[in-house]
């Protein structure tokens, strides 16, 4: 289904999700029908259909393990945002930040941290922020996460521009693009 989901042919892939979780149910394994109904939501959120996305993330979450329930925390997270719901987003968000941190996950920590941070820059809470997307670099550059470094620093110059700060938003930008640009990803750089 996720193969599905990346080349954006979304009846194929709610097929195969759906199948995936009437094989589940069958299994009687709670991880599994877990997964099955998370993978179906995140096929229904990439579509857009938000509510039932929600449905599915709430369903698996009660079924799922300590990793899971993370994932449909974050899943849930930005179903919350898609509906301009901030602060249930960043609540998502954070209980999923702290399964993850207790899981050693740096990798999803620093996502979590990324998408705190959104949460506070759409409400106009700057500072909040910023410290959420420094917490994110920090985790991206000691796991040696570029791609995320980038994108951390890319949302360090939206706090940096929304509070006037034109050098540091330049400083942070120009950084972005260049490591963008080293990983061959010109799209996200602008480029």
């Amino acid at each position: 289904s996720a193969l599905y989901r990346a080349s954006r042919d979304f009846d194929a892939a709610r097929e195969w999700g759906e199948r995936a979780r009437q094989l589940a149910e069958k299994s009687e394994e709670p991880t599994e029908q877990a997964r099955a109904k998370q993978s179906l939501a995140e096929v229904e959120r990439a579509q857009g259909n938000f509510e039932r996305a929600r449905r599915l993330f709430e369903a698996a979450l009660a079924l799922a393990d300590r990793r899971g329930a993370a994932e449909c925390m974050t899943g849930l997270g930005h179903v919350f945002s898609e509906w301009g719901q901030y602060d249930a987003a960043r609540q998502r968000f954070e209980e999923a930040l702290a399964i993850f941190q207790s899981l050693g996950d740096r990798q999803n920590e620093s996502e979590c941290q990324r998408e705190i941070g959104l949460t506070h820059w759409r409400q106009g809470a700057y500072d909040a922020a910023h410290q959420a997307f420094a917490a994110s670099l920090e985790i991206c550059r000691a796991i040696g996460d570029r791609q995320g470094e980038a994108q951390s620093l890319n949302n360090m110059g939206l706090t940096h521009i929304a509070q006037g700060d034109q050098p540091e938003t330049r400083r942070c930008w120009e950084a972005s693009v260049a490591l963008y640009r080293s990983l061959g990803l010109d799209k996200q750089a602008g480029g």
